[in-house]
């Protein structure tokens, strides 16, 4: 539906669903609804703000405050966080040969007990090192 025939709630809604942390400053009350509402008319192309601002206003709630926030303390009491100074990173196209010849390089490394980890990525291989190594 194009844009001149949705309303402008509706329009709203839909900016403040695609910019979670617009959305989720106005349900913890710390985002002042004029300028809220004046960044998203400017968004949007709009000149006035008045049906933006009772939109904000009526933007809804979640069912259960603090689901967001719940997750990430889950995932985070579940999480180590580990910090190093001197670490280098390689990043290797993807390929047969060449992780085959990371394959040894990798041996070695654990071998001498350096600190090494391998991550798969969509456009290659992320290898981080200690420096030394």
């Amino acid at each position: 539906m194009p844009d001149a025939q949705r309303s402008v709630a509706r329009q709203v809604r839909d900016y403040l669903d695609g910019h979670p942390t617009v959305a989720e400053a106005l349900r913890l009350g710390i985002a002042n609804h004029s300028a809220v509402a004046r960044r998203i008319a400017g968004d949007l192309g709009w000149t006035t703000t008045a049906g933006v601002i009772a939109a904000c206003r009526r933007y809804p709630s979640p069912r259960r405050p603090g689901v967001r926030e719940e997750g990430i303390h889950r995932v985070l009491r579940k999480s180590r966080i580990e910090t190093r100074t001197k670490v280098a990173t390689v990043t290797v196209i993807q390929g047969i040969d060449v992780l085959q010849a990371l394959g040894d390089v990798v041996e070695e490394l654990l071998d001498d007990n350096a600190l090494c980890r391998v991550i798969q990525v969509s456009q290659g291989t992320v290898i981080i090192v200690d420096e030394d190594s």
